[in-house]
């Protein structure tokens, strides 16, 4: 059937022949402009997610840094607690003449300063986590799109 089609048709002239061939080229450079502008949409696509995925790495790494901060007071905390049950425990006779009673009210606020850290600690770890999951929830949606 195909070479009845072929010998049916006429010959095209060489004017005829570049016209053809000149709207070939035409159809293939609108073809390969559309992949253009498709691979720019994906590459702005990676851009946002990039960008999300850089701000969610600031949050966390700032939130772990408050973990460390809380971490560290209570630490000293504990070791101004470990200080004054070490005071208790002397008689009175064997009680250093020279501690300052003042450090017994910094150990006093420092029992305060415990409380507030203890409830502040469990805020930045369920945001964080909130966080990641939001992250994740998002970039997944992305990637799907």
């Amino acid at each position: 059937m195909e070479v009845v089609k072929s010998l049916l048709k006429t010959k095209l002239t060489p004017q005829q022949q570049l016209r053809e061939w000149q709207r070939r080229l035409c159809n293939e450079g609108r073809n390969i402009e559309r992949q253009i502008r498709d691979v720019q949409k994906e590459e702005k696509k990676v851009e946002k997610a990039i960008r999300a995925a850089a701000k969610e790495l600031v949050q966390s790494r700032k939130a772990v840094n408050h973990l460390y901060e809380n971490k560290a007071q209570l630490n000293s905390i504990s070791m101004h607690l470990g200080k004054i049950v070490g005071c208790c425990d002397q008689q009175p006779e064997q009680q250093d003449p020279h501690e300052d009673p003042a450090e017994v009210d910094v150990g006093q606020e420092d029992l305060q300063a415990l409380v507030h850290v203890a409830r502040s600690c469990s805020s930045p770890r369920l945001a964080l986590m909130k966080n990641t999951s939001a992250f994740v929830a998002n970039n997944t949606r992305m990637l799907h799109n």
